[in-house]
């Protein structure tokens, strides 16, 4: 058992050091895949998720899990244990809260060529790893992938939601695109593929963003960000439809309260990805005569976007609710580094200050 630092903007730029990874990691004749995970008190979804992995095709090469499990409390690494009798798995296992933090520890024992990252709460097709791997070969130019991902629903959705897929995407992470290249955005975490030579330049999981343990109201996005900073260091990116997963959706998330949580963690997430290149949002500027007026804007607009919540339409209301609740998580998130930032630089100034008087 490795002991280590649960679910996070990477903090490598792309011309940092390389990690140290597994010594094993440049022989890719012994592992061509490696599987990655992170799971924290994953007992209710894991082994429905290793059984899918037990069932994978006979792919004609070597392939592993590293499984980190991130301080979970419940059954989850007896779990992790048990399946070793049937999987080649790496088990890892990090305390420190914080879904990036596990994954860049798991970035340690990754070997081969075709990394996948994926959820706990994922189940892969049969055919899922020999889909990844041809689609590799056949896009040698590309470096990052994303996967198709269908909810799989333990309750039934209401009628009127499964009939439109009303927010499916946002909501229950469901990913279905042609074949082609494809903005960073489009990437979700429950099923991506990287090629080992993005992590070997140094690029990892950033640990300020995602889930971590310790803030409800964490800010999303995680992969998205990843995917972006990629991008700009110069990775092309692809969308493969054929690696396919089921993504469980229990019977909390299809509660109003859960919808809201996401919407809200979804507009932080956003905000903070904006603000990391400082990109003024309009109303929502860089001094306090723009916070101030930006406030009372935002105060109006939010009451609007409230009454729309009324409708009886039950489609309408949870539009209405996730605009409602993401444009909240994106103001607070936003006004809390501006107020910090316009704060810092204050006290700077007032340094500068003291500093001068002390010459004169």
């Amino acid at each position: 058992m490795v002991m280590g630092s649960q679910y996070g903007f990477g903090t490598r730029e792309c011309n940092d050091q390389p990690f140290e990874g597994n010594d094993q990691q440049a022989n890719f004749s012994m592992t061509e895949i490696t599987v990655l995970l992170a799971t924290h008190n994953g007992e209710k979804v894991l082994p429905r998720t290793l059984e899918g992995y037990t069932l994978q095709e006979d792919i004609g090469f070597e392939w592993k899990l590293v499984i980190v499990d991130n301080g979970s409390t419940d059954k989850t690494w007896d779990i992790i244990k048990h399946f070793q009798s049937r999987l080649k798995i790496e088990p890892l296992f990090e305390q420190v809260p914080g879904k990036n933090r596990a994954l860049n520890m798991g970035l340690r024992a990754i070997e081969g060529e075709v990394i996948v990252i994926s959820d706990d709460d994922a189940i892969p097709e049969p055919n899922f790893l020999f889909a990844w791997q041809s689609v590799f070969c056949a896009q040698p130019s590309y470096d990052i992938f994303g996967g198709s991902i269908e909810p799989l629903f333990d309750v039934d959705p209401p009628e009127w939601m499964s009939r439109g897929r009303v927010k499916f995407e946002e909501l229950f992470a469901a990913r279905s695109l042609p074949d082609g290249p494809v903005d960073p955005r489009e990437i979700f975490g429950g099923n991506m593929a990287v090629r080992h030579s993005v992590f070997a330049q140094g690029l990892k999981f950033s640990e300020s963003i995602g889930p971590d343990g310790t803030h409800a109201n964490y800010a999303m996005g995680s992969e998205t960000e990843f995917c972006i900073r990629a991008s700009s260091c110069g990775h092309k990116i692809w969308f493969a439809r054929q690696p396919r997963v089921s993504h469980i959706v229990r019977s909390h998330q299809l509660e109003p309260s859960y919808w809201c949580r996401r919407a809200y963690r979804t507009g932080r997430g956003k905000a903070q990805m904006l603000w990391s290149k400082r990109i003024p949002v309009p109303r929502l500027g860089y001094s306090k005569a723009a916070l101030a007026s930006g406030s009372a804007y935002q105060t109006f607009r939010q009451c609007v976007r409230w009454a729309r919540t009324l409708t009886p339409m039950p489609e309408g209301q949870l539009v209405a609710l996730w605009n409602y609740h993401w444009n909240r998580g994106f103001r607070d998130e936003y006004t809390e580094r501006m107020t910090a930032f316009l704060s810092s630089r204050k006290n700077i100034g007032t340094t500068i200050g003291r500093n001068r008087s002390v010459v004169n």
